[in-house]
């Protein structure tokens, strides 16, 4: 065997050793975790709490501006449920790299009386500001380069993007059919 093959093998082999650590880092973070206590509980303890979602929400970082004195966390998908404790991420959309896609509520409390509105300042962002997305590999830093009020059933905004963004969507106050969608440029 030459000494290329070897170096092939062997690069196979950690490539392979690297995907299964991925692996087992994902599964040890989507365990559910008791909202009482903090505590980790077991799937079959799930089942026996009424309150326990029939789906598992994954934390995928946080979303920080200091200009609107935003620092919230983001989980997985858009329900309302998710939505009431959290930024949501567009699950369809990038997490890291292309067009990351966050949706927040600009008001409201949750049922233990907390503020929902995540995104309650994002009209006051101007081009130029900086957010902060902060994630399992690091964090990226975008910048505001487009502001924009959109139609509800507008999704053109959620597509692919080959240069790496960060599209945020709320509600615009006042009217229903609209969102103010804020899209950001990675520098």
């Amino acid at each position: 065997m030459s000494k290329k093959n070897k170096i092939i093998i062997i690069l196979s082999i950690l490539v392979i050793l690297l995907f299964g650590m991925v692996i087992i880092f994902n599964y040890n973070k989507t365990k559910t975790i008791d909202t009482n206590n903090g505590s980790e509980i077991s799937q079959d303890d799930t089942n026996n709490n009424e309150e326990t979602k029939n789906y598992e929400i994954k934390d995928l970082g946080t979303i920080e501006c200091e200009k609107i004195e935003l620092n919230a966390p983001i989980k997985e998908t858009t329900n309302l449920d998710v939505l009431e404790t959290a930024v949501g991420h567009f699950e369809d959309t990038a997490i890291f790299n292309g067009n990351v896609c966050l949706a927040g509520h600009n008001s409201g409390i949750n049922k233990n009386g907390e503020d929902i509105g995540f995104f309650k300042r994002l009209n006051e962002l101007e081009i130029g500001d900086q957010i902060i997305y902060h994630h399992t590999f690091g964090e990226y830093i975008y910048k505001v380069s487009e502001i924009k009020e959109i139609e509800e059933t507008d999704f053109s905004v959620l597509e692919p993007s080959s240069t790496d963004k960060l599209t945020l969507i709320t509600c615009v106050k006042g009217q229903k059919k609209l969102r103010l969608c804020v899209i950001c440029d990675r520098i």
